[in-house]
């Protein structure tokens, strides 16, 4: 099938009549009452809460912090019609809250309500709703990520227009959790301090939804394993220095919070009772350390609001794992795991799409990985999915010139996972002194600024693609891309149901992908396309489609719809309700690639500058 731009667009006209709003940034609502009071709206800030060198510990902000800024005009709410919706305010040198463009209060001395919060977003508060999401990074040993997680909230109510700066104070809004060390006895600290113990948070929620009315964080997601901001010092016997932000929310006993490693040995800490990490505080986890047994308790307490309750944590020393084990390879996240080696890759173990003339099914495969890649011409397949006969453990060599697959069929029940011999090679029986080895989801972390995405990805052939589009509101050298209205071409996104639609000047940039991706060219579209033989759902997954796909490439094309033009070729506007996804190709032609509900094969569509599309991206696994 080849679509054309007219029929692309005639399609859209004749089947859906699409509306779209755009939401108000930065400025006022058009009416007289909004200009007529002729008072500039002026805020000051007080940083409150965490006990020192940022606003995170500090009492002011930092040159070009910026807030968003809400106004309510009593008596409408936070959730209706807003004065001031989103609008930045950067901290100046002179330490001056000042907006990109003055600002007024509405008419009159009717009250006003305040809202604000940092850092600052272009997406800011839902429209009719009183949330916003937020995040925390996952790699807080890197100092802008720790900053990156803070999150503060102002409000103040009962507002009477006037030309005195309203002071805002900000709370912060995420759970400070401290790490302190102490050890039984007389043993050394500076030993164990000499060691640089490793600690790792296991499994905490990264992402949540903050409810300005409610004054909490509704709901918490994403878990991840956190690392630790800072370096350990020796302070009157105890080990400090360490420590991370986390969304607040309450632990339950049982949990295995972290993971702590004094050279090659490895402890584990299960909390006894419940843990609250708590808004805006300080919650000190205290662990006693015997060289013996590792870490005998922990405690913690809640500053500086008081004292929090003590809580004890069983740990043991964790089991050398001679097996990478298949069982324990969690694919929902992304379709491949590293496998290490103390801090070493040695292997991946992927879920992937197998399709020759020999096989089709998927499976699960392990790559050595040779000085820093995967060896693609020594895979060992563990398991076919779906397959009960004994045709495990066969090979799977790949061309990377042509992504041509060459499988020999194994002949035995599925194996349970692998070892490795002492130079680091895949073995399928255990050898005499096998190296222990561990499992981690492997994601493309896209760091932006204040911003950071960990992407899915997954392995369809040679090549490495992410598993979900691109959304990002930052290019890749941290510029602002900006939010365009429905007939704006210059370059910059659109959005629609949290999915961001790029436009053409903003792919043309060559400032999208990630660090070390690209945007497909229509030859590594076509080597995909030709790996999974044209069709269309071997591609396709979620509820958008009709019916259920098989998506067995795993690469999870979501049925999100396009941003196209009017008849009149004038106006952007989304396509509600069709079952479309169109996905950009980096050609000087420019065509997209184009993924109907109704047609069976992948096509290409030629475009027009106002489309908004999404975006994929991919590494060639060389």
């Amino acid at each position: 099938m080849k679509m054309d731009n007219k029929l692309f667009a005639l399609m859209s006209f004749l089947l859906f009549t699409v509306f779209f709003t755009s939401s108000c940034i930065n400025n006022i609502t058009d009416d007289n009452s909004s200009t007529d009071g002729k008072v500039p709206v002026n805020v000051s800030s007080d940083i409150r809460n965490y006990l020192p060198v940022t606003r995170m510990d500090g009492e002011s902000f930092e040159t070009d912090d910026a807030i968003g800024l809400y106004l309510i005009s009593q008596p409408e709410a936070l959730t209706g019609a807003r004065h001031l919706d989103n609008v930045r305010f950067a901290y100046n040198a002179s330490g001056e809250l000042v907006p990109e463009t003055e600002v007024y209060y509405p008419y009159g001395e009717g009250k006003c309500d305040f809202y604000s919060y940092y850092p600052y977003r272009e997406q800011g508060i839902i429209p009719d709703d009183s949330t916003l999401s937020v995040s925390v990074k996952t790699d807080q040993s890197k100092l802008s990520d720790y900053l990156a997680s803070d999150f503060l909230v102002a409000s103040v109510p009962d507002v009477t227009p006037t030309k005195e700066a309203v002071k805002l104070p900000y709370f912060h809004k995420m759970c400070k959790l401290v790490i302190e060390i102490v050890l039984k006895g007389e043993e050394d600290i500076s030993k164990l301090a000499a060691n640089n113990p490793e600690l790792i948070l296991l499994g905490l929620p990264t992402a949540g939804v903050y409810d300005f009315v409610g004054d909490t964080i509704v709901s918490q997601d994403v878990p991840r394993d956190i690392s630790l901001q800072g370096t350990w010092k020796e302070k009157d016997g105890t080990l400090v220095g360490k420590s991370a932000l986390l969304i607040p929310h309450t632990v339950a006993a049982g949990y295995k919070l972290l993971r702590f490693q004094v050279g090659s040995r490895s402890f584990s800490g299960v909390l006894s009772s419940e843990f609250l990490l708590q808004a805006g505080t300080v919650c000190t986890l205290k662990l006693t350390y015997d060289s013996q047994i590792g870490i005998k308790k922990m405690e913690t307490s809640i500053e500086p609001w008081g004292t929090g309750g003590v809580i004890e944590m069983e740990t043991r020393e964790d089991d050398v794992e001679d097996l990478v084990a298949v069982s324990e390879a969690d694919f929902r996240e992304t379709n491949v795991l590293d496998v290490m080696h103390q801090d070493e890759v040695v292997a991946i173990l992927c879920k992937e799409y197998l399709r020759s003339a020999d096989v089709d099914a998927q499976a699960i495969v392990a790559y050595p990985v040779v000085e820093g890649k995967p060896d693609l011409e020594h895979g060992q397949v563990l398991h076919l999915l779906g397959n009960t006969e004994k045709v495990h453990g066969g090979t799977a060599t790949w061309n990377k010139q042509t992504n041509e697959l060459a499988y020999s069929a194994g002949t035995s029940s599925p194996y349970p996972g692998i070892y490795f011999d002492l130079e680091k090679k895949i073995v399928l029986a255990k050898p005499e002194s096998p190296l222990p080895a561990s499992l981690a989801k492997h994601y493309l972390e896209d760091v932006r600024g204040s911003e950071q995405n960990d992407y899915p990805i997954v392995k369809i052939g040679t090549q490495y693609w992410m598993r979900a589009n691109l959304h990002t509101e930052f290019y890749a050298d941290e510029a602002d891309i900006p939010l365009l209205d429905e007939t704006d071409i210059t370059h910059g996104y659109r959005e629609n149901g949290g999915y961001y639609y790029y436009n053409m000047a903003a792919v043309e940039t060559g400032n999208l992908p990630p660090a070390g991706w690209q945007i497909p060219t229509k030859a590594q579209w076509d080597k995909l396309f030709a790996y999974v033989g044209g069709s269309a759902s071997a591609l396709k997954s979620g509820d958008g489609w009709s019916t259920n796909q098989p998506d067995l490439a795993g690469f999870n094309g979501e049925a999100v719809s396009v941003f196209t033009y009017n008849d009149q070729k004038t106006a952007s506007y989304y396509v509600q309700k069709i079952r479309w996804v169109c996905y950009w190709q980096m050609e000087q032609e420019q065509e997209c690639l184009f993924i109907s509900e109704d047609e069976p094969d992948i096509s290409y569509s030629v475009i027009n500058p106002l489309f908004g599309l999404s975006v994929r991206c991919v590494q060639e696994m060389d």
